[in-house]
């Protein structure tokens, strides 16, 4: 027999034969599965999954008290996603922090190029002004992580290297909040986070700007800048322990497959494994002379099958997923009345209802973009988020729009 059932009732020993949107959405490439651990359910939550179809011929049936959904899953949309409810905001509102969180951000890109500058040329690392911006960007953070986590989607093709070192520094500092890090942990994961790419100025140039793909002799070398970047501090900064650790452990991976040193999961800080997630998904979602980036709900996706692969930790790539939501801020969206949109606020308590500015309808742009709240629809039927979509394939750049939603 066939039932209908929520994600929360989903549960170890089902037998699933159907989801609410495409298997191709998800990290599996089953159409029909067995649920054999928590991290499946965890991972079908992150791709956005309400309902599930399971049989309960060839698994575990619900529970008695259990009810079945009754209604076609695609009639209206929901918001059961616990998962991904992460705490509420402190502090300040989104729109009273904005403000600080722009300056903080221009700040810290100009103090880590210099930063960088000054690793390349082997002169000392002003510790003083790294350190203040970090602090800067942590009280940023504790009074309301939002503002600083939008302003990480601003990307630049030319300065990717000083923008990708703020927006992964400001990903760790959002989920080093969530997983309720103290205080003094807090900076010292937000200054390992800015300086985790240093060693990268140490390591030959045309390596780093290279627009192919790598001989494994060039990988080996490229691999240097972690090890060159804890020489470099060691020598010309006077640094706690903990704040190597970002920089010491943001390639290694949980099941020893990583580098430098192939540390496995006991070996590995927290620090570390909430840098490595922040690394990889800022550089996935970044264009590069190598490749372009792809869009934040693809990226949650590859990392969550990272994850279930055993090389990224489940529970801090689900810290990430709450951090910066389903949809995060500058994702573009397809809505059922075929109009698109850009995300220019989360919604923490409905999660597949962010706030957005409607960009087109069927190809027809709006001038100016139209702002639309999806949580405060004043008439039926309710209009709800279809797809995510790729700015690029809609002749759209991402950073213009961006740039308006955090002028």
């Amino acid at each position: 027999m066939r039932k209908q059932i929520a994600i929360g009732q989903l549960r170890i020993g089902m037998y699933v034969t159907r989801l609410d949107r495409p298997w191709t959405k998800t990290p599996f490439w089953r159409h029909k599965m067995r649920i054999e651990s928590s991290e499946h359910i965890e991972a079908l939550r992150a791709c956005g999954v309400q309902f599930v179809e399971i049989d309960t011929e060839k698994g575990l049936d619900l529970a008695p008290q259990s009810s079945v959904r009754t209604t076609t899953p695609s009639a209206t949309p929901t918001t059961e996603h616990s998962f991904l409810h992460p705490p509420q905001p402190r502090g300040v509102s989104f729109e009273e922090e904005m403000s600080s969180a722009k300056e903080v951000y221009g700040q810290a890109k100009v103090v880590v190029a210099q930063a960088m500058s000054a690793a390349r040329q082997d002169r000392a690392l002003d510790v003083e002004a790294v350190s203040q911006v970090s602090e800067r960007m942590v009280e940023s953070v504790l009074r309301n992580k939002d503002a600083l986590c939008s302003l990480s989607r601003l990307k630049s093709f030319d300065e990717y290297t000083f923008f990708h070192s703020v927006n992964v520094a400001i990903l760790a500092l959002a989920m080093g909040l969530h997983h309720e890090m103290s205080r003094d942990a807090l900076s010292r994961l937000g200054l390992g986070a800015l300086l985790h790419d240093i060693g990268k100025m140490r390591v030959p140039v045309d390596l780093l700007n290279a627009p192919r793909r790598l001989e494994e002799g060039e990988r080996e070398i490229l691999k240097q800048h972690v090890m060159r970047g804890a020489e470099y501090l060691s020598q010309h900064a006077a640094l706690s322990e903990e704040v190597f650790w970002p920089l010491l452990e943001h390639h290694e991976r949980l099941d020893g497959t990583g580098y430098p040193a192939g540390r496995k999961r006991k070996d590995l800080s927290q620090s570390g494994l909430i840098t490595g997630v922040a690394d990889i998904y800022d550089a996935i979602t970044s264009d590069r002379v190598y490749h372009k980036g792809i869009p934040p709900f693809q990226a949650m996706r590859e990392l969550h099958g990272l994850a279930l692969d055993g090389h990224l930790d489940l529970h801090v790539v689900r810290g990430l997923t709450q951090c910066v939501g389903l949809y995060p801020v500058g994702s573009y969206v397809r809505l059922s009345t075929r109009e698109i949109g850009v995300v220019s606020r989360l919604n923490h308590a409905e999660p597949l209802l962010p706030t957005l500015l409607l960009v087109s309808n069927g190809g027809v742009p709006y001038r100016p973009p139209k702002p639309f709240d999806l949580a405060q629809q004043p008439t039926q039927p309710l209009c709800y988020i279809v797809t995510p979509v790729d700015p690029h394939q809609l002749g759209i750049d991402p950073n213009h729009v961006l740039g308006d939603l955090s002028a």
